[in-house]
């Protein structure tokens, strides 16, 4: 396991001392700017809200992740609520889009 992974992971099983660590060993880059992204929507996919309250005081949370999920949209779509509410009153942007899920929910019938 690389350490991007165990940031990740650890993101998502909702242990925020050790995101805490790994985030203070990456430090301040471009490149940690996107890991933290990605942990976060990790978090958010889990509902993992210790850390993302520690992940989203290192990242500019407008930014979305590579694979068009923001967090705020994977966490509403989880039904993560305690994680929306977080990120929302963190500033995250609350008109997100991502195109994908909508264009793949429409076209499938669902809304």
């Amino acid at each position: 396991m690389t350490q991007e992974e165990a940031l990740c992971d650890a993101a998502s099983r909702g242990h925020p001392e050790v995101v805490r660590v790994l985030i203070d060993f990456f430090g301040a880059s471009q490149h940690a700017d996107r890991l933290f992204r990605r942990a976060l929507v990790n978090a958010a996919e889990d509902g993992t809200i210790e850390s993302a309250a520690v992940l989203t005081t290192k990242i500019y949370l407008a930014a979305q992740h590579d694979d068009l999920f923001s967090a705020l949209l994977v966490a509403a779509s989880n039904g993560h609520v305690e994680v929306v509410r977080h990120l929302v009153k963190t500033g995250a942007p609350i008109n997100a889009q991502d195109h994908q899920r909508i264009h793949g929910t429409t076209s499938s019938g669902k809304q």
